[in-house]
């Protein structure tokens, strides 16, 4: 029989969250995953429910697992999961991946495309970091908008007006 989840909210934590598995209870840092970006809280709920679901299971399989059971939740479910944290679910912006830039027409492109294929190929692999949730500015803080992750990648591939 499975148990009945707890969730609390401990924002002095230096988790980001903590299953009790004798207990059935989940602990949240609030503060911790809001401050790690949009997605992180929702992603934290379900690695720490997955602890207790499978007891056994190591870190590295939940871990593995955790985006996979991501994908598979309906939004009316992840938005039930916030809601038991007394949090609105934030809204994620539509983010720019290389099918969103057009081969045929450079001037269509969302970065313009004018520079060498080097230079594209680094402002491209930029945007997959991005998309990916793992891009931080030189400052170590994760980049969260694309027009700062836009102007990242232009940098890095030298063609900024800096």
């Amino acid at each position: 029989m499975a148990k009945k989840v707890k969730y609390k909210v401990d924002n002095k934590m230096k988790l980001f969250g903590q299953a009790n598995l004798d207990t059935g209870e989940i602990k949240i840092n609030k503060k911790k995953n809001k401050a790690a970006g949009k997605g992180e809280l929702l992603d934290t709920i379900v690695h720490e429910k997955l602890h207790i679901k499978h007891p056994k299971m190591s870190e590295k399989n939940i871990r593995k697992k955790t985006p996979i059971v991501l994908k598979k939740l309906s939004k009316k479910s992840k938005q039930q999961l916030f809601n038991k944290l007394n949090s609105p679910m934030p809204k994620i912006k539509k983010r720019v991946t290389k099918k969103h830039l057009s081969k045929k027409n450079p001037s269509k492109d969302r970065i313009g495309r004018k520079g060498t294929p080097a230079q594209n190929s680094k402002v491209a692999k930029v945007l997959d970091e991005f998309n990916a949730g793992t891009l931080r500015s030189s400052a170590g803080e994760l980049v969260t908008t694309e027009d700062q992750a836009i102007a990242i990648g232009l940098s890095e591939a030298g063609l900024s007006n800096k």
